[in-house]
């Protein structure tokens, strides 16, 4: 059996991949927390405090990670909209922390704890007239 070194075999690598060096990536991953809905506040509502204290209907999401994973992109869905509301199930991705048709997402947090990598957010529901289905996905390797 012939050995060959570490150095002898990057040098084959480098010249079968015709002089480059290649990288090789995690497999990207996506995981969610979603859909569910957010309820119609009723009376009309104009702050994004959550109620009971109040007057926004709130949905707090939450996509636990594996501990080394490392955030790619964060996606926040929702069917809102002021002209073009989508039927409940169909839901749009909307920039997070951004305010949208009377509703908008918290912008996410990551954090760790002792075994997750954790991603949250809270979505504030300001209409008085409609419930809103919200999701958020978050793009892991």
């Amino acid at each position: 059996m012939r050995r060959v070194s570490l150095l002898s075999a990057l040098l084959i690598v480098t010249a079968i991949g015709g002089g480059f060096l290649l990288t090789v990536h995690a497999q990207q991953k996506t995981a969610t927390d979603g859909p569910r809905t957010a309820a119609k506040t009723v009376n009309q509502c104009t702050e994004n405090t959550c109620k009971p204290s109040g007057c926004a209907s709130c949905v707090n999401l939450q996509v636990n990670l594996p501990l080394t994973a490392q955030v790619i992109k964060i996606h926040c869905w929702t069917n809102a909209g002021v002209n073009d509301e989508l039927p409940h199930g169909q839901l749009r991705e909307i920039p997070c922390g951004t305010d949208w048709a009377w509703s908008i997402f918290d912008t996410p947090v990551t954090s760790t704890t002792g075994s997750n990598t954790t991603v949250t957010t809270t979505y504030h529901n300001r209409s008085h007239n409609r419930d809103r289905d919200v999701k958020l996905t978050v793009d892991y390797e």
